[in-house]
């Protein structure tokens, strides 16, 4: 059973999908933001995989737990967690596709592996997307959601099963990447979730990406989440008054009631300020320059929300807001 009534179109749109994948460069919040995805679709009543591309930790802490492997774990009802392993696939693709019982680590073998992986571009992305599509395909789970790599890799990643199979024309490579590419080029089983912070940089970054993505894959954008956004530090009224305190107008009746604190608050105040104005700045251009059909939420910037845990409930519960529309 799930539940998946009150949403709104993009949080239908998500979680209809069998496979979401969450991207964005460096530093912007996509891990917690994949979690936060993850626990609203167990919530729903499906049972949710979230694996962890980098395996840098991150979705881990999210979850409060240690020792992410390749083979899922449970961490909740209907949540479970992986990482992913390039040669833990290799091995589960040969035991698969090529019978070969792999009973202990590859050895010699992964070596000769990591040799052609090297020599050969797209044999490492073939394999972590061939583990997420076959994931996918084999329906343990209702939805799986990928904490991608960063922006610099994802592209090579995804289009890795076309390259492979153009250079692969017939046989076993061949029929494998095509099913590959048959899930993630079907919009109706695949999405991609755009994760950006209003700066500049992730800004300029995020739009480059979405322009590689629309010309070197099939992907499917359906939504970009404008992390970190600083909340207004004042309301309407507040504002007035504090931009006639700094303008002059009331500034000396505010020295002669805040007093040595006057400067601390002032200071703070306009920092506040500043940052605000500027990312409102950036949001409004991202917006502004996104091709249509891709749907915008914003996320708070969590002031002092530093544990994983705690982070991953706040943004949980924010998805919520933003994708229910309440």
């Amino acid at each position: 059973m799930n539940n998946l009534e009150g949403h709104s179109d993009l949080g239908d749109a998500i979680l209809s999908k069998r496979l979401v994948i969450v991207t964005g460069k460096g530093g912007v919040g996509k891990s917690t933001i994949t979690a936060g995805l993850a626990r609203l679709s167990s919530k729903a009543g499906l049972r949710t995989l979230v694996c962890e591309v980098d395996a840098r930790g991150d979705v881990s802490a999210a979850f409060g737990i240690e020792n992410v492997e390749f083979k899922p774990k449970a961490v909740a009802p209907n949540l479970y967690v992986m990482a992913m392993n390039t040669e833990d696939a290799l091995a589960e693709y040969l035991r698969l596709n090529l019978r070969i019982p792999i009973i202990t680590k590859l050895g010699p073998l992964a070596k000769a592996f990591d040799f052609v992986a090297n020599a050969a571009p797209g044999v490492k992305e073939i394999l972590v997307m061939g583990k997420i599509c076959y994931e996918v395909r084999e329906r343990n789970y209702d939805i799986v959601f990928v904490d991608a790599s960063a922006s610099g890799h994802i592209v090579s990643q995804l289009a890795s099963p076309a390259g492979i199979s153009e250079l692969f024309q017939i046989g076993l490579v061949k029929e494998q990447t095509a099913w590959m590419q048959e899930i993630l080029s079907n919009p109706s089983t695949t999405a991609l979730i755009l994760v950006v912070t209003p700066e500049e940089t992730p800004v300029v970054e995020s739009l480059e990406l979405i322009d590689r993505l629309a010309n070197e894959t099939s992907m499917n954008v359906i939504g970009a989440v404008i992390n970190k956004v600083m909340a207004e530090p004042f309301s309407n009224s507040q504002g007035e008054i504090f931009r006639s305190i700094m303008t002059g107008d009331l500034h000396d009746d505010f020295l002669a009631i805040a007093g040595d604190s006057s400067d601390a608050f002032l200071a703070t105040s306009s920092l506040a300020t500043g940052l605000r104005e500027s990312r409102s700045s950036h949001s409004r251009e991202f917006i502004s320059k996104l091709p249509v059909g891709i749907a915008t939420i914003f996320i708070p910037y969590f002031m002092g929300a530093e544990d994983g845990i705690r982070l991953s409930r706040e943004i949980a519960e924010a998805l919520d807001g933003e994708l229910s529309g309440s």
